[in-house]
């Protein structure tokens, strides 16, 4: 799974994202919501704790997220750990430890452009959040390009 945050650039406004695609790069299921107003490092912690929550709903057990934000992945990669702020990664540790396997991945920007790109999909009012159970036309062509390389 891949998760993202992002900024719009005209008001700073957030939302987050990600995409779950099986073990062969097929598309599995996307999802996209506002967060407000945030620091980049939130928003990509809401990725996260939004890509737990779908794949917690969708039974997988041994999930793997690949983010593009260093800092955000050091915070998650790392157990048991003693920061309040941001509120979030305790949210995040509360998911972790619900009996399953979540590993987590820094990949770089080339490698997380689906999340990036559904994740500017969604509405700036759009709190509740979307899933998408096939692939946006937004990424499309990305999704092909993926699983060619997968192919490679």
């Amino acid at each position: 799974m891949n998760t993202d945050g992002a900024r719009d650039p005209k008001d700073g406004y957030r939302s987050c994202g990600g995409v779950a695609r099986n073990d062969k790069g097929e598309w599995f299921t996307g999802f996209a919501r506002a967060v407000g107003t945030c620091t980049v490092l939130e928003a990509e912690l809401w990725g996260v704790l939004e890509g737990l929550s779908h794949a917690w709903n969708l039974d997988a057990r041994q999930v793997i997220i690949e983010l593009d934000n260093m800092e955000a992945c050091k915070l998650v990669s790392q157990r048991q750990q003693k920061h309040t702020n941001p509120v979030i990664l305790q949210h995040i540790q509360e998911w972790l430890n619900k009996g399953w396997e979540v590993s987590f991945n820094q990949v770089k920007s080339q490698a997380n452009r689906q999340a990036d790109n559904i994740t500017k999909l969604v509405q700036k009012n759009d709190f509740l959040g979307r899933s998408y159970h096939s692939a946006p036309i937004a990424v499309h062509a990305l999704l092909h390009e993926d699983m060619l390389d997968l192919v490679r």
